[in-house]
């Protein structure tokens, strides 16, 4: 069982609330909630940016021509690393102007991947779920 902080924000809890058994991005994993504590405190490891380290780990692994490989692996970790940043930003309008910049990183890869013809593997898959959660916090934001 997840523990909400005071501290998150609405987008944050509701990342945590809707996470099930099953879902991409879930499993054993060092959170700030359990045993295993995370670097980032207790509102950065939200399912949306461990899910954004799944899918760089991913991309990494893709056999890509080099230009592609490189530009995925830039994009792929911006979009971890801002939603690492926009996760401690006190404010509504700082978190949500982060979160906008890691889902133009990601429909970066994603436009990568489909150059690639990659984009019905894992990485492909992971990605659209990315959007998915991220289009979520993103909204989430938006009606504050």
């Amino acid at each position: 069982m997840k523990l909400v902080s005071h501290r998150m924000t609405k987008a944050q809890r509701l990342d945590l609330a809707v996470e099930r058994p099953g879902d991409i991005g879930t499993g054993d994993r060092p959170t700030a909630f359990g045993p295993q504590s995370s670097v980032f405190g207790p509102a950065a490891p939200f399912r949306t940016y461990q899910l954004s380290v799944t899918f760089y780990r991913q991309s990494q692994a893709l056999e890509l021509p080099r230009h592609l490989r490189d530009q995925l692996q830039r994009a792929a970790s911006s979009v971890a690393l801002n939603l690492a940043e926009g996760s401690g930003k006190s404010s509504i309008k700082d978190q949500r102007r982060y979160f906008e910049m890691a889902r133009r990183s990601l429909r970066e890869c994603q436009a990568i991947l489909q150059l690639a013809g990659a984009e019905e593997g894992a990485a492909g898959r992971t990605a659209d779920a990315l959007g998915a959660h991220l289009h979520k916090l993103i909204q989430a934001l938006q009606r504050r």
